[in-house]
Order: structure tokens, then C-alpha cells, then sequence
């Protein structure tokens, strides 16, 4: 288990946040609980925030991501290869769900699958191709004062993004992400 500290989320203010539309990686940073308190103008918003109580303590949200690269490679390997006329397709496809049960707990579900379609040889494993995967998983715990920084306990298996990504990245480039295992 992981702890860190985090700012508490102002509640009850019924003013959006200046930056609105905020879509951040890694995306379980999202937080569309603000959308309670506003008039609905994106038809998307229906499933970014879907109250499953009265008073909106116990929230769903759902996201997802769909990516198509074309790649092509001439003289690939110096020539050490057979040649590709024709590139290839990746796909990737990512959904998740965010149920956020009060102010203390939380879990966050991503599904992966990522299809190459037309490469000479084959898909490139972990890189190309990975049908259908549980990417991410996870469930938080707040403990602390709603006034006062809370400590966030985390378990579960996430995306971890450091720095500028140099030395450890999310690996958004290639077809499939990469996830904490």
C-alpha cells in the first residue's frame, strides 16, 4: 500500500472549476463530481458523473479512450528484414469506471485492448498487442480530516507517471500502455 497526501476537494461551492473540461494522465485523476452542481451542456457528461444517491455522496463515472496509429517503416532493421509496402493498424481501446462511495473511499477499473492489424511478420508482443486486459485496478482509502491534507491509501495495480517520463513512462506511443505490475 501506497500513501500521499492530497488536497481535499471543495464541496458544496457550486462554482465548476476554471479549467472545466480537464482530461489528465493519467486519466484516474479525473474527478467529475464538480458536474453536480452545474447545468449539463456536453451530451457526455450523463456518464462522467452519475449519481447513485440521493445526495450525490456515492457517484459512477464513466470514461474510455479509443486511439488508431497507422505506422510504416521503410528499411526497417537497415534492411535486415523483409520490407512492409503497406504499414500497419494499431488500435487501442481503453475504458474505466470511478465509483467514489462518500469522501473516503474509492475504486477505479480500466480495461485495455490493443489490436494490430497488417504487420509483416507479427505483432510485436507487449508492445503491439494485448487483447483484452485488466489494465488498471485499484482502491483508495482517505483517511483524515475533510478540513485538514487526508493521506490517500492506495492498493491495487495503476499507471505511475514520473517526471518528465525519461527514465519511467506511461509509454503512450506504442500501442499498449504501460501498467505497475
Amino acid at each position: 500500500m501506497v500513501a500521499m497526501p492530497i488536497t481535499a476537494l471543495a464541496q458544496g461551492t457550486g462554482s465548476p472549476p476554471t479549467d472545466r473540461y480537464r482530461y489528465p494522465l493519467p486519466t484516474y485523476e479525473e474527478d467529475w463530481r464538480w458536474l453536480q452542481w452545474v447545468h449539463h451542456t456536453d451530451p457526455w457528461d450523463l456518464l462522467k458523473f452519475v449519481p447513485l444517491s440521493v445526495d450525490g455522496t456515492t457517484s459512477l463515472s464513466l470514461g474510455g479512450e479509443g486511439r488508431v496509429t497507422y505506422e510504416r517503416f521503410g528499411n526497417p532493421n537497415f534492411g535486415l528484414t523483409p520490407p512492409d509496402p503497406n504499414g500497419y493498424l494499431l488500435q487501442r481501446y481503453l475504458l474505466h469506471t470511478d465509483v467514489r462511495v462518500g469522501s473516503h473511499l474509492r475504486v477505479w477499473t480500466e480495461l485495455n485492448s490493443s489490436i494490430e492489424n497488417g504487420r509483416v511478420g507479427r505483432p510485436r508482443p507487449v508492445i503491439d498487442e494485448d487483447r483484452l486486459d485488466l489494465h488498471q485496478a485499484f482502491v483508495d482509502v482517505t483517511v483524515g480530516a475533510a478540513g485538514a491534507s487526508p493521506a490517500v491509501l492506495r492498493a491495487g495495480r495503476q499507471e505511475i507517471a514520473l517526471g518528465s517520463g525519461r527514465m519511467y513512462a506511461l509509454r503512450e506511443g506504442t500501442g499498449t500502455r504501460s501498467s505497475n505490475r
